[in-house]
């Protein structure tokens, strides 16, 4: 559940998707190839960002010739078996490895995941397994798993500060309760006791000014015997604000820091000014900080183009 577990904070981290997004953004564009187009490109682009790693779908015809490549959410992929040598040779497929996701009213079950060959570079296997495949009438497809290793899952720059992350959800979720739920009450309203029906027409007038639309949070409190007025008693809360912020502040800066983007922190916050050179430098300097990356990713698709460019993002 590792990759479903870093996708799940990708969701609500806003820090971590701001992160993640601003690199995928400056991995460029790729062109001069037909197999890997913009769309597929930006959305392996993305999983790479976020796991270091991407998977593709690639399918070939009886002369080993590769006919389209798909992209498949990393997510869905999980190292399989292992060879002599140690390298996975194998890996396995499932749409929701959770199995909270149905297809036809029926829960997905990982028991059911497919099996499916590595990819490799070797072309005399590859040529084999075709023939293999065409003797039975099929076609051969396999996972080109891109982890920059052979032996173990991409380590993801998320991992470091994954606690970081986690707190900076849960500050949210702290935040959402006490504006939007009142998750901290302000007053208390002490009043006599009555009569059943009476308690219950007064607490009934009492519940429409719950809720941030209308009024502050109240708590009621009967007593047996208190003046004929009801009395409201101040119940102010500690106030938590310099901690959340202290917290914020923290989560923030470690996760841009991780993803080398400190200074799109700094410049966000005015920090370092809001120049157009400034801004340029800052472009410059990521551009060169993922030249070697953007390398990497553009020898690994020419497997499957090899006029097949990487560009890096223009600042214009």
């Amino acid at each position: 559940m590792f990759p479903n577990a870093l996708k799940s904070y990708m969701d609500v981290s806003p820090s971590l998707a701001e992160c993640v997004n601003r690199k995928s953004m400056f991995l460029g564009l790729v062109t001069g190839n037909e197999l890997i187009d913009t769309d597929i490109y930006k959305k392996l682009i993305a999983d790479y960002s976020l796991y270091n790693g991407f998977a593709l779908y690639v399918m070939y015809d009886s002369d080993a010739n590769v006919q389209s490549l798909k992209y498949i959410p990393f997510e869905t992929i999980r190292l399989g078996e292992r060879g002599q040598l140690g390298n996975y040779v194998n890996v396995k497929y499932c749409a929701d490895w959770s199995g909270i996701d149905t297809v036809n009213t029926r829960r997905i079950s990982s028991s059911q995941a497919t099996t499916f060959q590595l990819w490799t570079d070797n072309m005399q296997t590859t040529l084999d397994r075709c023939k293999a495949a065409d003797e039975e009438d099929k076609c051969y497809n396999c996972i080109y798993y891109y982890n920059g290793s052979t032996t173990v899952y991409p380590q993801s720059a998320l991992v470091p500060v994954l606690n970081y992350a986690s707190a900076e959800v849960g500050l949210a979720n702290l935040v959402y309760r006490e504006v939007r739920t009142n998750f901290t009450p302000s007053k208390i309203i002490a009043y006599q006791k009555q009569s059943e029906s009476d308690d219950q027409t007064f607490l009934s007038g009492l519940r429409e000014l719950q809720g941030d639309e209308n009024a502050f949070k109240v708590l009621t409190m009967s007593f047996a015997s208190v003046d004929e007025k009801p009395e409201i008693l101040d119940f102010a809360p500690e106030d938590y604000t310099q901690r959340v912020e202290t917290t914020s502040t923290l989560c923030k800066n470690n996760i841009f820091s991780a993803f080398n983007q400190t200074q799109f922190l700094r410049l966000s916050d005015g920090g370092l000014g809001f120049s157009s050179d400034i801004i340029s430098e800052i472009y410059k300097y990521y551009n060169n900080l993922l030249s070697s990356e953007r390398n990497n990713l553009q020898v690994a698709l020419r497997n499957f183009d090899v006029n097949l460019t990487i560009n890096n993002l223009p600042y214009e």
